[in-house]
């Protein structure tokens, strides 16, 4: 006999994910944050059920949030950011997820120790716990309004960080005003030692774990279900292990995991299954999000946040005001100390934007929950923390869009519209193309005219828009833009197909990463011999590393077997390199020939010919390196060729 209960608690789990798929489908027509609507839902849910008197057995314990819901969506994240572009501002975010965090938590003890007379050493506690942000459903609205990609990048950098950090310091101060220990000095650096063995073993154990998964990932070839349980596992283990048997930090060992997985790991997968894994861990963290959110209204009691409501808005307002202050300070040392000069400024409106965005989620319920019943202030920090998470939630998460259109930073920039209607172009024209494929003994000649005339209008449509918004400057910035992803996209395929190995692909990456960056930041990267053709000099360095190995060779002359061969490889990596280059040249003149077709302006067509002219004139020199080389070394080039010829053509 089945148990009822069991029936139950299915038909409300499916009841569950249709009713997660209509509330994102109609928060994407609305353009209402999805998880602001999983929070009002979820709170109506929970109503109906009191008022029904319904039951159902099913809940979400805090357990099953920290150490399976919370290292999916950190995973998640971590996975997805790019860690070129995490390192351009990787030491104003690093300070603001360190010292700024320091900073919103000693504020928060102080406002709260003269609004509501709470003791420093409590205050601080709170602040430990509620400091920790969660950008969800601001990245969310940064997406889709076209929101500065390096903004997004600040927020979702600084949350992990400081989810990571926030954690330790919650520890460390819980170790103290929980169990009452004394604040001796050298109590303090006792915590200060776990600290910092806790940050950084964590970040080293992530990263092993990683790399043994992607060791063990390469040896799989093109199984999207094998190397994606493995990813699934390397995300739940590596938390487990480090916060239950070794006593780190799960949150910063499954943040270094997913990092070095989604970088370096990368290179170990296929690219189809690479788009297979980004779609799985998309729809893992949308069930996770879901999961916590719903369920956090859902089993919320409701009237705890009345209790003392004017004693509840002095802790909201002291976190928003720890919040302003950690920001403005953190960026006001960025921005003018010369320690942060190599990194782009934060212009103060996107300060705003940081400032209002800090949104709590699922660190701070987590951290509360953690607390044991016997610590005196825990009910009354359960109901600071359900305040402010809600609040920010429904009035910054609601906001936010207001205050992104009130300082114009919803509108993408000119070269990515420009990117966009080209783009819509080409589809049209591809679309056109079958269209007129198809057989027309099948279908009503008078139907496939509509269609192109359709088609036709649409094409014009964003032509028109094109020619609108081609104004010479930016549409020479959009085009360089457009040439290194093209690159970016020849030299995956090379490495995909096994043409190129890890080292050949790692240095053109890095050399097209520098070109994309002289062009977002120039004012970085002026005088630094970076040339916008997508051309960066690394001649000398291979010259360079001969050299080296040549000297080292001559310094111990019983290494010299080891040394040759080092020599041989550097060489025949560099024939590989300067192919690769010619191949990329070759893939973005095709595709600059076909944006002739779309525009008559005559500037914006010269602008064209000149980059045709500058990678034709780049494929020249690479070929001109290699006859170089092949005359210099030509016993190693002729091995070149022949690997060349048994794998496939290059050209």
């Amino acid at each position: 006999m089945h148990s009822e209960s069991l029936i139950i608690s299915t038909i409300f789990i499916a009841l569950f994910l249709m009713l997660t798929a209509l509330i994102l489908s109609i928060s994407k027509k609305i353009k209402f944050p999805y998880t602001v609507a999983l929070l009002i839902v979820g709170f109506v849910v929970q109503f109906l059920f009191k008022y029904f008197h319904l039951e159902t057995h099913l809940e979400i314990s805090s357990d099953l949030i920290y150490f399976v819901l919370l290292p999916i969506l950190l995973y998640e994240s971590a996975f997805h950011i790019n860690f070129h572009q995490f390192k351009l501002q990787f030491k104003s975010i690093t300070f603001l997820a360190t010292f700024g965090l320091l900073v919103a938590i000693t504020t928060v003890a102080g406002l709260l120790s003269q609004f509501i007379g709470l003791g420093f050493w409590h205050g601080l506690l709170f602040g430990a716990l509620i400091s920790a942000t969660d950008p969800i459903a601001v990245l969310a609205i940064f997406k889709e309004l076209g929101a500065p990609k390096r903004l997004s990048l600040i927020a979702e950098g600084e949350s992990m960080l400081n989810d990571a950090t926030a954690v330790i310091i919650f520890r460390v101060i819980a170790g103290f005003v929980v169990t009452g220990k004394t604040f001796a000095s050298t109590e303090i650096f006792k915590s200060f030692a776990d600290f910092s063995y806790v940050f950084i073993g964590s970040l080293f154990f992530g990263f092993v774990l990683a790399y043994l998964t992607s060791m063990f990932i390469s040896k799989i070839k093109n199984d999207e279900l094998i190397e994606t349980t493995m990813t699934l596992a390397l995300a739940l283990l590596s938390f487990l292990i480090a916060e239950h048997y070794f006593g780190l930090s799960g949150v910063i060992t499954t943040v270094a995991a997913g990092i070095t997985m989604g970088n370096l790991g990368r290179t170990k997968i296929s690219i189809p299954v690479i788009h297979f894994m980004e779609k799985f861990w998309k729809y893992l963290g949308f069930l996770a999000i879901s999961l916590v959110f719903f369920f956090t209204a859902f089993d919320l009691e409701f009237s705890i946040l009345f209790k003392h409501p004017e004693t509840t808005l002095l802790a909201i307002l002291s976190v928003l005001i720890a919040r302003a202050v950690s920001i403005y300070i953190t960026f006001l040392i960025t921005n003018n100390f010369s320690f942060f000069k190599n990194e782009p400024n934060v212009p103060l409106s996107w300060q705003h934007i940081l400032n209002w965005g800090g949104l709590r989620g699922v660190i701070p319920l987590v951290l509360v929950y953690s607390l044991p019943d016997s610590y005196i202030y825990k009910e009354q920090f359960l109901v600071f923390t359900l305040a402010t998470f809600l609040f920010t939630l429904l009035v910054n998460g609601l906001t936010i869009e207001k205050l992104l259109f009130f300082l114009k930073l919803h509108l993408p920039k000119k070269e990515e519209q420009i990117m966009q209607e080209e783009a819509d172009i080409f589809s049209i024209q591809k679309a056109h193309q079958k269209v007129d494929s198809l057989p027309k003994d099948e279908f009503s000649p008078t139907v496939i005219h509509e269609v192109i005339r359709k088609m036709d209008h649409e094409e014009k449509k964003h032509k028109d828009k094109l020619e609108e918004l081609a104004i010479p400057k930016d549409f020479e910035q959009s085009l360089h833009l457009e040439v290194l992803q093209i690159e970016r996209q020849a030299l995956n395929q090379l490495f995909n197909d096994q043409h190129i190995n890890e080292a050949v692909f790692y240095t053109f990456q890095g050399e097209i990463d520098m070109q994309l960056d002289a062009i977002e930041y120039p004012d970085l990267y002026y005088g630094k011999n970076y040339q916008l053709g997508g051309q960066i000099p690394s001649k000398e360095s291979f010259y360079n590393a001969l050299h080296k190995v040549t000297r080292k060779i001559k310094i111990a002359p019983f290494l010299n077997s080891y040394f040759n061969n080092r020599k041989d490889n550097i060489i025949m990596d560099r024939l590989s390199l300067l192919q690769s280059r010619i191949v990329t040249s070759g893939e973005v003149i095709q595709y600059l020939e076909h944006i002739t077709d779309l525009t008559k302006n005559k500037q914006i067509n010269k602008i064209i010919k000149e980059i045709i002219s500058e990678h034709e004139q780049y494929r020249l020199k690479n070929n001109f390196q290699i006859q170089e080389i092949s005359r210099e070394f030509p016993r190693l080039y002729r091995e070149f060729e022949t690997k060349t010829v048994e794998t496939l053509a290059w050209l």
